[in-house]
């Protein structure tokens, strides 16, 4: 059978002739238009149009206290939120469906120091002596800070067609107050 011969409009959907369709099953009296040809790239930014993905929740730790001067904050995002994302468009004879993927958090303190990126979604402080992190932040000065993070999500999509590539990837943000104080301690 022919390739369908269309013209897209600014949506990428065209009309092919019946005599041309190449879906199986679909049936027109010959000069009637065929279905839609849609253009699975238009398909799959639907897709990604209608995926939750949904604001990170910053945390530090320790969590919901002021951060101490000179002592590492340590940054994290609930592990269970750091998993891909799929949602799917079809229509009739086509679907495309998206996978958006987080693969980094960068953290902004908000003091002015240099932002963090980290491959994953950082970790709560075991509460263990020695513990370190590669996610977190040492503030020096007293203050509130705007911490801010930002999720990069890689998009990827396929479809019916066999026709895949990746999107532009998605960057999501929050931002948390974090106040720091100063402790000082006494020793005789």
């Amino acid at each position: 059978m022919d390739p369908v011969e269309a013209e897209a409009d600014d949506e990428g959907v065209g009309i092919a002739d019946c005599a041309q369709s190449p879906w199986d099953g679909i049936e027109c009296e010959p000069g009637e238009p065929a279905a839609p040809v849609v253009d699975p790239v238009v398909l799959a930014q639907a897709a990604l149009d209608s995926a939750t993905i949904a604001l990170p929740e910053p945390h530090t730790s320790p969590d919901g206290v002021a951060q101490l001067t000179g002592m590492t904050t340590w940054f994290w995002l609930d592990p269970a939120s750091w998993a891909p994302v799929s949602a799917r468009a079809e229509v009739p004879g086509i679907w495309a469906e998206v996978t958006a993927t987080p693969t980094t958090a960068t953290w902004t303190p908000g003091d002015g120091g240099a932002a963090v990126t980290c491959a994953g979604p950082g970790r709560v402080h075991p509460g263990t002596a020695g513990a370190r992190t590669d996610c977190g932040h040492t503030y020096v000065e007293v203050g509130s800070y705007p911490l801010t993070v930002d999720v990069t999500y890689e998009v990827a999509w396929t479809s019916s067609t066999g026709a895949g590539a990746a999107l532009d990837p998605i960057v999501v943000s929050a931002e948390l107050m974090v106040t720091v104080e100063q402790r000082q301690a006494v020793i005789d």
